[in-house]
């Protein structure tokens, strides 16, 4: 949190401020997990652990106005950008305003993280403007004040940080993993392309009813969470690609994917390590370990068959 000696030192007349901020593309890990306090006692908390995607991404640019005033936002559809702007200032302590503008390429309610992404790039371009800082965990509750459900786009850099299992409702990190994910390659899609129901329009996150997980299958998360730990740990994409396989598999009894079953025998025909989604959106991810031999080979045989089930779109990167 800024001290007061911080805002001692802001300038008085806030020049415009920028601020980036890449997106996602869904989740290797979503579930309940445990999540002890100081004194010992065991909490579950709702939590993802999200694949950053620097394809996909959120620039802002502030104009700050002296006094107290409404914030403006462009495109005025930015809602929760303007909702994260009016927090941030109020929680620097700056009695300014402003007009934010917000320029962005990554597509709404898909599951790749507009909203989130539009809030901290706000965020960042209000501290820049102002020359104070916000943390990642300043950030991610503002986030999640502005909008209802978050992710942990705030925790990565331009292109990836350390991998973090975050709270999405609660705005904390439940556990900060030593390193990042391990390299992979991301051929993704979205699997709407080709639905034939309503999620051709997307997902809207705050619609979906909350998923009752069981008994069992909150057992089965805190085992994907420490093999997680242990793919992090040792650099292994074929373990994380299993750990996003399992994930995606336990909750497509609570939002399938459309076509989900083809796409993890396109997972097997290609070759690849693992199949990751959306978990409240619509995109899909085939992961490949850039070390094994031949992933180009495979990429292109996984495209192949994209094809020949009706994908046309889609997109790769690599996450190192």
């Amino acid at each position: 949190m800024a001290s007061m000696a911080d805002l001692k030192r802001a300038p008085e007349k806030p020049h415009v401020g920028v601020g980036f901020c890449i997106g996602h593309h869904g989740e290797i890990l979503q579930g309940l997990f445990r999540a002890p306090d100081e004194t010992g006692r065991v909490f579950y908390k709702r939590g993802l652990m999200t694949l950053p995607c620097p394809l996909f991404w959120s620039r802002a640019r502030f104009t700050p106005q002296a006094g107290a005033g409404p914030v403006k936002v462009t495109p005025p559809t930015k809602e929760k950008a303007r909702r994260a702007a009016v927090l941030t200032l109020q929680h620097l302590g700056l009695p300014i305003s402003g007009h934010v503008e917000i320029v962005s390429n990554i597509p709404p309610a898909r599951g790749l993280g507009s909203s989130t992404a539009d809030a901290v790039a706000v965020m960042r371009a209000i501290a820049d403007g102002c020359q104070l800082s916000l943390s990642a965990g300043e950030m991610a509750r503002l986030a999640v004040l502005a909008e209802t459900a978050s992710d942990a786009v705030m925790f990565a850099g331009e292109r990836c940080g350390p991998a973090v299992l975050f709270a999405q409702r609660e705005g904390c990190a439940i556990e900060v993993f030593s390193r990042p994910l391990p390299p992979l390659i991301v051929l993704g899609f979205d699997a709407a392309d080709v639905a034939c129901d309503a999620r051709r329009g997307g997902v809207n996150t705050l619609d979906l009813p909350l998923p009752a997980y069981t008994p069992a299958e909150v057992t089965a998360f805190e085992h994907l969470r420490a093999l997680a730990r242990q793919a992090i740990a040792a650099g292994d994409a074929r373990l994380i690609g299993q750990v996003a396989t399992r994930s995606a598999v336990i909750n497509q009894a609570y939002l399938p994917t459309p076509g989900f079953e083809q796409w993890l025998r396109v997972r097997d025909q290609a070759g690849a390590v693992g199949a990751q989604v959306a978990h409240s959106g619509t995109v899909v991810g085939l992961l490949f370990d850039p070390c094994e031999t031949d992933p180009g080979e495979r990429i292109c045989c996984a495209r192949r068959c994209l094809l020949r089930l009706g994908i046309r779109r889609v997109w790769r990167y690599a996450l190192a």
